[in-house]
């Protein structure tokens, strides 16, 4: 974000690719006043629902941005 900063970028759009999408989504968390849009692509994808069910297991979890926006190390 200080790049950004220095380059006069005040607001834009941000686009991630696979684990990209991870990443863009916890930037626009972190940065709501900087962020405008996010797309996200193909993040998770291959996943099959079993795995997906486990990977919400696992994180003991209900909602997506819990696994998106890891609280703690030890959530990540």
């Amino acid at each position: 974000m200080k790049l950004l900063k220095q380059l006069g970028v005040g607001k834009f759009h941000l686009g991630g690719i696979s684990y990209g999408g991870f990443v863009a989504y916890r930037l626009a968390h972190l940065f709501p006043q900087a962020v405008e849009r996010v797309v996200i692509i193909s993040s998770g994808v291959c996943m099959v629902y079993q795995e997906k069910d486990e990977l919400f297991r696992n994180n003991n979890s209900l909602a997506v941005a819990d696994i998106l926006l890891p609280q703690t190390p030890d959530n990540m």
